[in-house]
């Protein structure tokens, strides 16, 4: 195991017990352990391994690493990307479609007609990209709690689901949304007729 719970093993194993036993010599750490190997009979789970195995074993290990305060920052970090994302995505695909307001202005449509335009479509994209996002979010961490079954053990029973933090996160994109609506409501209406001489 990288990561075993004690209860688990002694109620697997039947044996409670577990004990390290440090040995200080002046032989090279590889012919001791060899050498104890040789003198100490076989038993089950007597394992001997020399400080520098047991130095890598450590320092390449999941376990070896304090990730808690680099998953913090990288949660934060998430949030002012989702944002930007969403907002940028919607106000480039507004500025795409300026001659289709140009038409429906010049067909007789009112600001408020836009307006409600553009609040329907960027609900729709947020709806619509959330949804996909959480999809794809849970088949990721599906598949890594499956590939990490055995590096645990116990293995993991189910999902751990930050609704705190996905709750931050929708709040954050919809935020960036309708401050990316509002920006394009503010803008001045009458130039968006002159662009009907370009169709």
């Amino acid at each position: 195991f990288l990561v075993a719970n004690e209860d688990y093993i002694t109620e697997k194993t039947g044996i409670s017990p577990a004990e390290v036993v440090l040995v200080k010599s002046t032989i090279p750490p590889m012919e001791l352990a060899a050498s104890l190997r040789n003198a100490l009979p076989k038993a089950e789970g007597l394992v001997v391994t020399d400080i520098g195995e047991a130095t890598h074993r450590i320092g390449s290990s999941l376990v070896a690493v304090d990730l808690h305060n680099l998953t913090r920052l990288e949660l934060l970090f998430a949030i002012p990307i989702v944002a930007g994302a969403l907002g940028l995505v919607f106000a480039l695909g507004v500025v795409e479609r300026r001659r289709t307001f140009a038409i429906l202005l010049a067909l007789g449509a009112s600001a408020r007609q836009l307006g409600a335009f553009l609040w329907s479509e960027a609900l729709l994209i947020y709806v619509a990209g959330m949804l996909a996002g959480l999809g794809i979010g849970a088949a990721l961490a599906w598949v890594l709690v499956k590939l990490m079954t055995q590096v645990f053990d116990p293995p993991p029973e189910s999902l751990y689901v930050p609704w705190g933090y996905l709750g931050l996160l929708a709040l954050a994109g919809l935020a960036a949304v309708a401050v990316s609506v509002l920006l394009q409501l503010r803008k001045p209406t009458e130039p968006l007729s002159f662009s009907v001489r370009n169709l």
